[in-house]
Formats: C-alpha cells, structure tokens, sequence
C-alpha cells in the first residue's frame, strides 16, 4: 500500500472511529457498500465529513488529498472525494 493510500485510509479510519463521518452505509450488507475497495469507502468518509462541515473547501482538504466536484452543476450538488 502507498503512502498516500495509507493516509487516505488512515483519515478515513480516524473520521469513522471520533464520529465525525457515519460509515454505517458502508458495512457488510449496507446500501453503499458496493463498489468494494477503499477508495470507495474513504471517499464515502471524507464526503459525509465534508457535508457535516457546511461543504466549505476546507473541510475537503485532507492535505490535499480531498477534491470538490460538482456532480451535477445544474442542480449545485458538490461532493468531497479522494
């Protein structure tokens, strides 16, 4: 696993476990669970983290592993991935 991986997982670990993402949608049996791999899943975790925090640049930084995209720009819906 990479550095950046790492710290990618490491975040996305540290957001779940002081609560400050839900990654209850991601678990075995889950809605969100699907695609399976930990891009999917951190990305998941710095977007709920990103969206409890006003979706400011900021809070989608992550050392600048985090992006903001608009996934529909018609509809002004942002998201925080990795």
């Amino acid at each position: 696993m990479g550095s950046r991986l790492k710290f990618v997982f490491a975040v996305s670990l540290l957001l779940h476990l002081l609560g400050q993402a839900d990654c209850s949608a991601i678990q075995s049996g889950k809605q969100c669970l699907e695609p399976n791999n930990l891009v999917s899943h951190a990305s998941f975790a710095f977007n709920d983290y990103y969206k409890k925090h006003e979706a400011t640049p900021e809070a989608c930084n992550f050392e600048g592993t985090g992006v903001q995209v608009n996934k529909d720009p018609n509809k002004s819906i942002t998201l925080c991935i990795i």
